[in-house]
C-alpha cells in the first residue's frame, strides 16, 4: 500500500527538482512536510565512487529534519540520515560524527538529538547529521512512500481499470480511460499509477504516467473529452510498476488520464499493447472531492466514416457541440453536413472553381456570397410602379426607394412617375394632379369631390356649372 514517488533532488548527473540558491530551502520544505504526514522516506546518490562517505547507488533512509539551536542563537537546519545496513561508511563533511561544529550546539540538546555527550565517542552506526544543503549537494534522488489514506484531511479515490489495445496509441490520449476529479479550487492533489503485479511485460518496455489536464465545464463531467485543456503538470513517463505526479488544481477540477507508451515511443503509430493489462491508480485531494469514471463505451467515432476518431482530425464547431473528423474525411463531411444556401440550395461550404465558402446569414438561413446579389433581387418587394425588385441594381437602381403607405415601396428612380401616375385628375383639364416641370407647380384647390391645378382653377371657376365636372 502507499503512495510511492521519485524526486530528482541534486547532484551534478541528476535532473534536479530543485535549482539554484534556493534549492536547499525547497528541499527543506519538501523534507518536512514529507515527514510531517509520516511518510517514509530514503535517498540516493547515482555516482561510480563513494564520496566523502557518501556509497553510490544506495538507499539511505530520512530519520529526522530539524532546525537545531546553537550556542549564540543562530539555527543550523539538520537531516539525519541513516544506513539500514547500520554500519560501514558514514558521512564525514560538516556536522559529522566527529565534526567541531557540534561544538556550537549545547549538550542537553546534543543528548535530544541521539549524540553521546559523556564520553565524547559516538556509535558508528551508519547514522548521521548533515546541513539541508549538503544533503542536497550530495544527493541525486529522493524516493517516498506515503500513507495519506491515514490522515483525516485527505480524500482518497482508488480505481481498478484496463487497458485495451486499440485504445493505447501513443499520442492518442483521449481514447485512453478518463477519469473526472471535481475538487475545490487550489487543491493539492496526488496521483500514482502502478500496473498489477505480474502483468509486467518483458519483451516490450512499457512506460507509465498519470496525465492531468484542467477540469472540463460543469455540464460535461462524466463525458468524454477529446480536445484537452492545459495540463496541470508535465507527465513523466516512467519504465517500471508505477509512476507518481503532483500538482495543484487552478478549476474546480482535472482530467486524469493513465496513460502508457510502449516500444513505438512517443512518435510511434499503432497500439502500445498486444493485449489487455490491468493498472491500479489511486487520486489524493488535500480535502474533499468527487471521482467520477467516463464510461469507455460508446467510444468516439467520426461522423463521416464511422471509424474511431484519432488524430489528425479537424474540429467543426466548439465546446458539447464540437465535432470531431479526420482529415481525409473533413471536406466530404463539410459538404455533406453543411446547410443548403437559401438561394440556390447548394452546401454552404467551399467549393473549389464554383464556392469560395463565404457566405451571408440572411433571414431563412445562410447564402452563398456568390449567390447573395441575385438572392436580393428574388427575395426584394417588388417596386409598385415598374415592378422590378427594390434593390440595388448596378447602372439601373441604386437601391433607395420610398415608402407608400398601404402600399409598398417604390424606387427613387421610379418615384416622380409613380407620383403622375397616381395622382387624382384636374377636374378641369383631366390630367394627373402632380408636380410637372414647366406646367404644373403641384399646388391644386379642392372642389366638388375633387382637385383643381391651381393654374387650372381661374378657368375652372369661370365655367358654367353645367360644364364643371
Amino acid at each position: 500500500g502507499g503512495l510511492p514517488s521519485r524526486i530528482g533532488i541534486g547532484g551534478e548527473q541528476a535532473e534536479p527538482r530543485f535549482k539554484g540558491s534556493g534549492a536547499a530551502e525547497e528541499a527543506w520544505t519538501l523534507l518536512n512536510s514529507l515527514l510531517d504526514e509520516g511518510a517514509v522516506v530514503c535517498c540516493s546518490r547515482q555516482a561510480d565512487a563513494i564520496r566523502r562517505g557518501i556509497i553510490p547507488n544506495h538507499a539511505y533512509g530520512i530519520l529526522r529534519a530539524l532546525e537545531v539551536r546553537l550556542v549564540g542563537g543562530k539555527s543550523a537546519k539538520l537531516v539525519q540520515v541513516r544506513n539500514p545496513w547500520g554500519r560501514g561508511l558514514e558521512w564525514d563533511g560538516a556536522w559529522s560524527d566527529a565534526d567541531s561544529s557540534w561544538t556550537r550546539v549545547a549538550p542537553e540538546s546534543q543528548r535530544l538529538l541521539g549524540r553521546n555527550v559523556g564520553t565524547g565517542q559516538q556509535v558508528s552506526d551508519g547514522t548521521w547529521w548533515m546541513t539541508v544543503a549538503d544533503w542536497q549537494a550530495n544527493f541525486h534522488r529522493l524516493e517516498c512512500c506515503r500513507h495519506l489514506e491515514l490522515l483525516p484531511e485527505w480524500t482518497v479515490h482508488a480505481v481498478v481499470g484496463e487497458w485495451q489495445p486499440e485504445s493505447t496509441e501513443t499520442g492518442q490520449w483521449h481514447l485512453f480511460p478518463q477519469y473526472h476529479l471535481q475538487v475545490a479550487a487550489g487543491s493539492r492533489m496526488v496521483v500514482c499509477l502502478q500496473t498489477a503485479r505480474g502483468t509486467r511485460d518483458h519483451k516490450v518496455s512499457l512506460a507509465i504516467a498519470p496525465m492531468l489536464m484542467e477540469g472540463p465545464p460543469t455540464e460535461a463531467v462524466g463525458k468524454r473529452v477529446l480536445k484537452f485543456g492545459e495540463r496541470l503538470q508535465e507527465p513523466v513517463f516512467r519504465l517500471g510498476r508505477f509512476s507518481a505526479v503532483e500538482a495543484t488544481t487552478r478549476g474546480s477540477g482535472a482530467v486524469i488520464v493513465p496513460a502508457l507508451m510502449g516500444e513505438n515511443g512517443a512518435g510511434g503509430s499503432g497500439p502500445s499493447i498486444a493485449e489487455p493489462k490491468t493498472y491500479h491508480m489511486q487520486i489524493c485531494t488535500l480535502g474533499p472531492s468527487k471521482l467520477i469514471p467516463v464510461p469507455t463505451e460508446p467510444r468516439p467515432s467520426c461522423p463521416q466514416c464511422g471509424k474511431l476518431v484519432k488524430l489528425p482530425w479537424v474540429a467543426f464547431g466548439s465546446g458539447l457541440n464540437a465535432k470531431y473528423v479526420h482529415s481525409e474525411c473533413s471536406k466530404a463531411f463539410q459538404q455533406s453536413s453543411a446547410e443548403g444556401c437559401v438561394h440556390c440550395g447548394a452546401p454552404v461550404s467551399k467549393v473549389e472553381g464554383k464556392f469560395s465558402g463565404k457566405f451571408y446569414n440572411v433571414e431563412g438561413g445562410k447564402c452563398h456570397a456568390e449567390c447573395y446579389a441575385a438572392f436580393k433581387q428574388a427575395s426584394a418587394p417588388k417596386c409598385i410602379h415598374c415592378g422590378a425588385p427594390v434593390c440595388k441594381v448596378e447602372g439601373k437602381f441604386d437601391g433607395r426607394f420610398m415608402e407608400v403607405e398601404g402600399k409598398g415601396k417604390v424606387h427613387g428612380e421610379c418615384y416622380a412617375a409613380y407620383q403622375v401616375a397616381a395622382a387624382p385628375r384636374c377636374l378641369h383639364c383631366g390630367e394627373p394632379v402632380a408636380k410637372v416641370q414647366g406646367k404644373f407647380d403641384g399646388r391644386y384647390y379642392e372642389a366638388d369631390g375633387g382637385k383643381v391645378h391651381g393654374e387650372c382653377w381661374a378657368k375652372y371657376k369661370a365655367r358654367p356649372k353645367s360644364k364643371k365636372r
